[in-house]
């Protein structure tokens, strides 16, 4: 089962950075200025702070779909949902293993310390992908309204990778 969670947990955490990374593109691609752009991707709550738009978002990758949204009516939802996917990497990314435990016959558990975000011992599932893959595709899509038609050519959803 603590391999699966690992996997699983690697999976979701590249999910995430590919989403940061296609919103970093539709940022650099819409914004005319490479010092803005630059500024955008690499300092998004100090443009958020400064125009004061965004309060409720807590995640660089929501202040980046905020920024994205040139101030048009921001869709809550889809904020509430990069903060979640972030907290979700972040949780990944930043847990240190504390200790491991070797059950043999390629059996292990893995004891966290946690740096970033509450105590959580959750176990990543197989199972659980499809609606996480559905969550990366909404960030994805609401990113792809904000660019034009031709700028950024996707052809496949997360939730079909997760069917291939």
């Amino acid at each position: 089962m603590e391999k699966e969670s690992c996997i699983v947990g690697m999976v979701k955490a590249w999910a995430v950075v590919t989403l940061e990374s296609l919103v970093n593109h539709a940022i650099a691609e819409a914004l005319n200025n490479k010092v803005l752009a630059i500024m955008a991707i690499e300092y998004p709550s100090q443009i958020t702070d400064k125009l004061r738009i965004g309060k409720s978002a807590r995640s660089e990758l929501a202040k980046k779909i905020i920024i994205l949204s040139d101030s048009v009516e921001q869709n809550t939802k889809i904020i509430s949902l990069a903060d979640k996917l972030a907290d979700t990497r972040n949780l990944i990314v930043h847990d240190k293993p504390f200790s491991v435990i070797d059950h043999g016959e390629g059996e292990f558990e893995i004891e966290y310390f946690r740096s970033r975000g509450e105590d959580s011992n959750e176990q990543f599932r197989y199972e659980d992908l499809q609606v996480f893959y559905e969550d990366c595709d909404s960030i994805r899509d609401y990113i792809l309204t904000k660019t034009g038609p031709d700028s950024l050519e996707i052809s496949s959803s997360f939730s079909s990778l997760f069917n291939s």
